[in-house]
């Protein structure tokens, strides 16, 4: 019986000591937003220009660093 005891109080004492990272607050940082991911241009001629800005804000609490680009 003390068995399953122990065992709640270890894993008590690991959630407390943030060793399960998946069940302990989200920390703080930049946290990118997109208004939109994709856009649908719908049925366009060969050679059309498209154009569209996303936009992007940054609503964590830290600087948010773009360092690449990738249109895939």
């Amino acid at each position: 019986m003390k068995r399953p005891i122990f065992l709640s109080v270890l894993c008590l004492c690991f959630f407390k000591a943030g060793f399960f990272p998946i069940f302990t607050q989200a920390g703080t940082g930049p946290r990118m937003v997109i208004e939109a991911s994709r856009i649908d241009f719908g049925e366009v001629e060969q050679w059309d220009l498209l154009t569209h800005t996303f936009t992007l804000a940054n609503e964590g609490d830290e600087t948010l660093r773009i360092e690449r680009v990738s249109p895939d």
